[in-house]
C-alpha cells in the first residue's frame, strides 16, 4: 500500500526523479505478486514474477547510479552508447529468463532446484557489485566537494550507502540460498530440506530468507527515497565539472563557481519539466 501511494504522489508531480517512479511501481507489483502468493494462491510463477520485478528494481538503481558515476569519470560516449542500450539488452535477458521460467514448470517438490532460481540470484549479487563500485566511485566524488551544504550531502551519502548495503545483504542472502537449495539432493522436496514445514526451523529459515531479501529492500527504499527538495552540485577537478545528484532542484536556487574557471551559476526558476531539460543540469 505504502508503494501505491508512492507512485501516486510522483505520477502526479510531487518529483521529478522518474527513477524513482520506476523502481516503486516495481515495488508495488512485487508486494502485490507476494501477497497472492502467500495468502491466496501458493503459485510457484508469482514467486517468479515477484523476483523478476525485485531483479528490474536493482537493475534500474544500478542503471541509475552506475550512470551518475559515469558522468563523474567524464565517460558520456561510453554512457550513451554502451551502458544504457546494454540495461536494455539486461532487462530483456531478464524477461526471457522469466518466460523461460513460466513456460517449463517443474513438479511442486522439485522446483526449488530449477536453474531458473540461480540466474536470478547470481544477476542481483552481480548487480549489487556494480552498484557498489558506483558508490565508492561517487562518494569519492562527493568527499571532493567544497562548495556544498554539509548537511545536504551527508544525507546523499546516507541515502546512497543505506541501498547499497541493503542491496548487498539481499542478493548475499538470496545467492547463498539458492546454492543451497542447488546442492541438495535431486530427489529431496523443496519442503524437507530445512525441516518439515510445521517445524520452526523451516518457519525461521524460509520467511527470513522472503522478508530480507524481497521486502527489506523495499522497506528502504521507502525509507530514503523522497522526493528532492534542492540541487546538488559537486564542484570536481580543474575543469570545475558538476554532477547533479537527484536530478531536481527548487526553486530560484543557484549556484556559481570561480570565474576563472568554467561558468557553473546556474538559477532554477522552476523543477525542469523534461528529460531532456534535466539533462543540461548534469
Amino acid at each position: 500500500f505504502a508503494c501505491i501511494v508512492k507512485c501516486v504522489r510522483l505520477y502526479i508531480g510531487v518529483t521529478v526523479e522518474k527513477y524513482h517512479l520506476i523502481v516503486f511501481s516495481l515495488a508495488a507489483l512485487e508486494c502485490i505478486a507476494l501477497c497472492f502468493h502467500w495468502a491466496f494462491v501458493e503459485r510457484t510463477e508469482l514467486h517468479f514474477v515477484a523476483l523478476f520485478l525485485l531483479v528490474d528494481e536493482f537493475l534500474v538503481i544500478c542503471t541509475f547510479y552506475g550512470g551518475l558515476a559515469l558522468k563523474v569519470l567524464k565517460h558520456r560516449g561510453f554512457l550513451e552508447w554502451v551502458y544504457y542500450p546494454l540495461a536494455i539488452v539486461i532487462f530483456f535477458y531478464f524477461v526471457g529468463v522469466l518466460a523461460y521460467a513460466l513456460i517449463d514448470l517443474s513438479p511442486f517438490a522439485q522446483e526449488c532446484t530449477r536453474p531458473q532460481w540461480l540466474i536470478f540470484s547470481v544477476s542481483q549479487f552481480v548487480l549489487a557489485q556494480l552498484f557498489l563500485i558506483a558508490g565508492f566511485l561517487l562518494t569519492g566524488a562527493m568527499n571532493a566537494v567544497s562548495n556544498i551544504d554539509v548537511k545536504y550531502l551527508a544525507s546523499k551519502k546516507t541515502t546512497l550507502w543505506s541501498l547499497i548495503i541493503v542491496f548487498q545483504i539481499s542478493s548475499v542472502i538470496n545467492f547463498i540460498y539458492d546454492i543451497v537449495l542447488q546442492l541438495y539432493p535431486k530427489d529431496g522436496e523443496c519442503d524437507t530440506i530445512f525441516g518439515p514445514p510445521d517445524t520452526a526451523g523451516f518457519v525461521i529459515v524460509t520467511w527470513s530468507q522472503l522478508l530480507i531479501c524481497y521486502l527489506l529492500p523495499v522497506w528502504v527504499m521507502l525509507y530514503v527515497l523522497h522526493p528532492s527538495t534542492r540541487a546538488a552540485v559537486i564542484h570536481m577537478g580543474p575543469m570545475s565539472r558538476s554532477m547533479h545528484m537527484d536530478i531536481s532542484t527548487s526553486e530560484d536556487e543557484s549556484y556559481s563557481s570561480d570565474p576563472q574557471s568554467e561558468p557553473l551559476t546556474r538559477t532554477y526558476s522552476r523543477p525542469p519539466s523534461s528529460w531532456s531539460e534535466r539533462e543540461q543540469y548534469y
